[in-house]
């Protein structure tokens, strides 16, 4: 295993609302940054972060579990946080440790309440975080899809936010089909 400089480290908690896609990003995270094969879904309870037991019968995410890729030379440390509002212990920890939180909004319902308190815990933290809105839809939907829900999702959270998110459309495709996605 590679030593890493602590120059060399980065810390990301990935937060945001319950079904919001933080467990989705890190399966494809450590999937591009060839950690794992093959990626898992929630659905098939097959996830790196989520393997306890009540994680796999409720399907949701019950403590935060960190996870490790290299990207461009560097050691990036994510932590999936969970997104249920019982769990606000979970997303204080992580973002006394890390150095940014990525927030996943689920770009079909825009900001939800999970939104609204994760973000005032930011704003309490004095986190520096870069915000993402997560299209969750099979690989086939992905062309038909209409912009309308998404259109929607990204003015209610601009008006939260007053600035605007960028877009990740693309996490649920395959990687052997391609994808002309926008990022703003």
């Amino acid at each position: 295993m590679k030593v890493y400089q602590t120059k060399e480290i980065r810390n990301i908690a990935l937060i945001g609302g319950a079904k919001s896609g933080k467990t989705t990003l890190s399966e494809c995270v450590l999937f591009e940054g060839g950690i794992i094969n093959r990626r898992g879904t929630v659905e098939d309870k097959n996830t790196i972060s989520d393997y306890r037991e009540i994680e796999l019968e409720r399907q949701n995410s019950v403590s935060s579990t960190v996870l490790c890729t290299e990207i461009f030379d560097k050691k990036v440390n994510f932590i999936d946080v969970p997104g249920f509002d019982d769990f606000v212990g979970e997303l204080l920890a992580a973002l006394k440790v890390t150095e940014t939180a990525i927030m996943l909004v689920n770009a079909q319902n825009g900001v939800e309440v999970g939104t609204e308190i994760t973000w005032r815990h930011t704003n309490k933290c004095n986190s520096p975080v870069i915000f993402a809105s997560v299209v969750h839809l099979a690989a086939s939907a992905v062309q038909s899809w209409s912009n309308t829900f998404y259109l929607s999702g990204l003015i209610c959270f601009h008006r939260l936010l007053l600035f605007s998110p960028i877009s990740l459309p693309a996490l649920l495709v395959s990687t052997t089909q391609t994808y002309e996605g926008s990022s703003e």
